[in-house]
């Protein structure tokens, strides 16, 4: 008798998370290169992987809000050269902490590449919690955005 209630559940959630898929699906993701970045961007931020995967993290460039980044998601941004702050934010109900990072971006075409990361767990004992930003090298990080992220417009 459970068995075909969690049956009927499986079907039940299928047809519920069903979408129309477009028919034109990209096979994969176009690289992301200096010349494909918008705008003359020289700030990328992105999120790989980075839990609780529930909410999206607030991201500001010197107080400026650029975009609430979800999973799998990238965007850019233009900034001036000189030094900057680039703030992570949670929402109060995820019990992540923000961030920030200094950020010194010079004129010289160089593209800067900041990660989001987090974790949390509980192991029925303790949860563990934590997030951060960091840059990362243009090399690997244009190189895993090209695998796992779509670009999400910054404001």
């Amino acid at each position: 008798m459970r068995s075909v209630f969690f049956a009927a559940m499986l079907v039940s959630a299928s047809v519920v998370g069903a979408q129309t898929v477009p028919e034109t699906v990209p096979t994969a993701p176009p690289a992301i290169t200096l010349a494909s970045i918008p705008g003359g961007h020289n700030l990328v931020i992105y999120r790989e992987h980075a839990e609780p995967m529930a909410w999206s993290p607030t991201v500001k460039v010197d107080g400026h809000k650029i975009v609430a980044i979800p999973n799998k998601h990238y965007t850019s941004t233009r900034v001036e050269p000189g030094r900057h702050t680039v703030t992570l934010t949670w929402p109060l109900i995820s019990t992540q902490r923000g961030t920030s990072m200094e950020i010194d971006v010079k004129d010289d075409g160089v593209v800067h590449y900041v990660e989001v990361v987090g974790v949390s767990r509980y192991d029925g004992y303790y949860v563990t919690l934590g997030s951060g930003i960091g840059e990362v090298k243009p090399e690997f990080a244009a190189s895993l955005i090209s695998k796992c992220c779509r670009y999400k417009a910054s404001k």
